[in-house]
């Protein structure tokens, strides 16, 4: 893709707005700071930052108590996955009468967020042209891949390139102070936890957010 091309790129919401259906809180939070925020029409229940996205419908809500205690959700996930039937039901009206162009969803976890399958099995009369962006991120960099796949999919290409290299400004400005706060002591130990019963910790990118941090996770590793 040439630069002229990118360029052309961020003007196509002067022709063809992209209508999004965002099913990941995640994704909605990049499609806001990539200044797309009024062209989302649907959310997920889970989707509620930042505030201004919360008069948009909600096109998802779980199939458990999201209310109950650690274990008894927990229970209930289990239960339901057993089953073989999603955790989450889908708004097939709400969807189909949002009438997306770009409906954004996960394939990390199906206990975790909508998945593409969920999607599928639920909302039979999607748009054809429905253009379905699913991310899967196990690394920052994989984070920071979304970001730019999110931006193309939107038409902002160099927004999505400009975001990046904020983030990583930041990460890198974060770094240096904790080093230098940090000195010849030792790093703190971090617990960063998922879930408390069952205990469940993370890992992923959110280890490497913590070694950005100057701290060293001991429960949960990268990737």
């Amino acid at each position: 893709m040439t630069s002229k091309q990118k360029a052309s790129n961020d003007d196509d919401q002067t022709t063809t707005p992209p209508r999004v259906l965002s099913l990941l809180s995640a994704a909605t939070e990049i499609v806001c700071r990539l200044g797309c925020s009024h062209l989302l029409v649907g959310r997920s229940h889970g989707c509620d930052d930042p505030p201004l996205i919360t008069s948009l419908p909600i096109a998802t809500a779980p199939r458990v108590d999201p209310n109950a205690p650690s274990a008894a959700l927990d229970a209930q996930v289990r239960v339901q996955s057993a089953s073989g039937g999603p955790i989450y039901q889908i708004n097939n009206h709400l969807v189909t009468s949002a009438n997306p162009t770009v409906i954004i969803t996960q394939e990390q976890c199906r206990i975790c967020a909508v998945t593409p399958d969920d999607l599928n099995q639920a909302c039979q009369n999607l748009p054809p042209t429905a253009k379905l962006i699913t991310i899967m991120p196990v690394s920052f960099d994989d984070v920071l891949g979304d970001v730019i796949t999110i931006s193309n999919a939107l038409g902002v290409h160099e927004r999505g390139e400009r975001l990046v290299k904020h983030i990583k400004r930041q990460l890198a400005d974060l770094n240096t102070t904790a080093l230098s706060v940090l000195g010849n002591n030792p790093k703190p130990k971090v617990a960063h936890v998922e879930w408390l019963a069952p205990l469940m910790g993370s890992g992923y990118w959110i280890a490497e957010c913590v070694a950005f941090a100057g701290g060293e996770m001991v429960h949960g590793y990268p990737g």
